[in-house]
């Protein structure tokens, strides 16, 4: 499948999934995992929100 000698069989991928709130964001996420899973691809699901409050931020 891979001509060259040190081709990558599974790059790195990045997805980033935004949208407004009510949007079932879980669903497409998890949607996007499962297609990358039947590919044989490792996913990390890694909210920036979630990121974000745990950091200590003063105005």
């Amino acid at each position: 499948m891979f001509d060259e000698p040190n081709a990558i069989a599974h790059p790195e991928l990045v997805f980033g999934i935004a949208g407004p709130i009510g949007i079932d964001i879980d669903a497409i996420s998890q949607t996007l995992t499962n297609a990358l899973q039947a590919v044989d691809y490792k996913t990390i699901n890694i909210r920036i929100t979630d990121e974000i409050k745990d950091d200590d931020v003063t105005p």
